[in-house]
């Protein structure tokens, strides 16, 4: 059976050894550990970016919704005009229809004065005359 010979360092080097063993150790927790603050800011930011995405898509969806309101409301807005003008257009002609026959029936009435004061201006014995040539 074989049997290694043991090594003796001396124990200024395992003092350094162990030294930077601990220092290396201390460095390594230290390092877990900003890993482990890392990953929970990480995660935080993470949380919050998918608010936003989440509260940017709900934005983008009530600016849709809003921009397809505003079309759906102009589109209304013109065929109300539309119609508005159409009645505009009825009305003008009605007025004037009406301005003609107002005129013609002031002609009329003119007429039928001008007749009346024609016969009262004949004498009486003319207008049996006149009526009797008539027949």
């Amino acid at each position: 059976i074989f049997i290694p010979p043991v090594i003796v360092f001396p124990q200024e080097e395992l003092e350094e050894a162990r030294k930077q063993l601990e220092e290396r150790n201390a460095k390594i927790s230290e390092l877990k550990e900003s890993l482990s603050q890392k990953q929970a800011d990480l995660k935080i930011m993470e949380e919050r970016a998918e608010t936003f995405r989440t509260a940017d898509e709900k934005s983008a969806s009530a600016l849709r919704a809003a921009k397809a309101k505003v079309k759906e409301l102009k589109e209304q807005n013109r065929a109300l005009q539309a119609e508005l003008q159409e009645q505009r257009s009825s009305l003008m002609v009605t007025k004037i229809r009406a301005e003609t026959q107002e005129e013609l029936n002031r002609r009329e009435i003119r007429q039928i004065r001008d007749e009346l004061s024609a016969l009262r201006r004949i004498p009486p014995d003319a207008s049996s005359a006149a009526a009797a040539d008539a027949l």
